[in-house]
């Protein structure tokens, strides 16, 4: 009777141990190696594994693209990085970033992987992350509106926000955001792009005569020369601009803030996007979710970021703790009929 057991037994912890076997899981950003922003992915995907309690086995691959803004250059590192994929065979993917999504996910339409993406500022649409199956992920809107809203609570006299972005998917995406926002507490009175590092420090100067606040939009891929292919350091380029502007200033990332950056952000907190995304990823992994049975969720999470350094220096006494609430556009007049 026991030597019939015994290989019953094995037999049945050999299945049920099946489907506990360390999935593999890759996280792409679009970041650089040792990114604080990308250790932040990192912790929140993790604690959600952690409460799961399932074996996993969990790799991270930078594209550097931010880097790296030439059209040539971002196709090489997404290469590179279907390469990795590809060779790692992960049962899901997670992707962060505009870039990252851009150049990477998108080519992989129709392959066997399933994608989750967060930390994309653009609409999935203009990335055809909407146009699979297997594709999923977290949609978070720039917080425009409750940063206006607070620049007009720190300048009530401000009659004018410029807009400074570089050249880059997200700095499109944000851009867009702000000229389709309707009804903002102070109006935009300019727009500046800038692909280098000459153009950018040419409109932070001219910004100083046409607005009374200036928002950064985006930074992270301003190149250093013309004719380059290499981006100056974010924190580089965010002191260079704390010299010479004199405005206040806002963005909507959360490492643009100190004493050396601008004074407040109003941001989607990333390790919120990750959370949701890990959870997206566990439900694939671990809870056989079909393709198509998890939509694109939206994270409606928003937080305040401030330097009071940096805002002494600009003379801004007192900061708010929390962001200001959201003014609301008027409503639309009924048609006439």
């Amino acid at each position: 009777m026991r030597r019939i057991a015994l290989p019953a037994v094995c037999s049945f912890l050999a299945l049920a141990f099946v489907g506990c076997a360390p999935q593999a899981m890759l996280l792409v950003t679009q970041y650089p190696d040792g990114s604080p922003r990308v250790a932040e992915m990192e912790k929140a995907i993790r604690n959600e594994f952690k409460g799961e309690n399932v074996p996993y086995r969990f790799v991270v691959h930078n594209m550097n693209s931010v880097a790296h803004p030439g059209e040539a250059w971002r196709n090489a590192l997404a290469d590179v990085t279907v390469v990795h994929m590809r060779a790692l065979k992960p049962g899901v993917v997670l992707v962060a970033g505009d870039d990252a999504a851009c150049y990477f996910a998108q080519r992989m339409l129709g392959s066997h992987y399933r994608f989750v993406f967060f930390d994309v500022k653009g609409n999935p649409a203009d990335y055809q992350l909407n146009a699979s199956s297997d594709i999923t992920g977290v949609k978070a809107d720039v917080p425009v509106r409750k940063a206006f809203a607070l620049m007009k609570e720190l300048s009530p006299s401000a009659r004018g926000v410029g807009v400074l972005a570089d050249n880059s998917l997200e700095g499109n995406a944000v851009v867009r955001k702000i000229e389709e926002t309707p009804d903002l507490p102070i109006r935009v009175v300019a727009v500046k792009r800038a692909g280098n590092v000459q153009e950018w420090m040419d409109a932070v100067r001219d910004l100083q005569d046409k607005a009374d606040v200036l928002c950064i939009a985006s930074y992270s891929s301003v190149l250093a020369d013309p004719k380059g292919n290499t981006a100056v350091p974010a924190a580089e380029l965010l002191r260079m601009t704390s010299q010479v502007n004199r405005r206040p200033d806002f963005s909507f990332w959360k490492e643009a803030v100190g004493p050396e950056g601008v004074m407040a952000a109003v941001t989607v907190p990333v390790s919120e996007e990750a959370a949701i995304a890990a959870r997206m990823a566990i439900r694939i992994l671990y809870y056989h979710s079909g393709r198509g049975e998890i939509p694109i969720a939206p994270c409606d999470k928003t937080a305040l970021v401030t330097s009071a350094e940096r805002a002494a220096q600009l003379g801004i006494k007192k900061l708010p703790e929390k962001p200001a609430p959201e003014s609301k556009a008027p409503p639309e007049p009924p048609e006439k009929k």
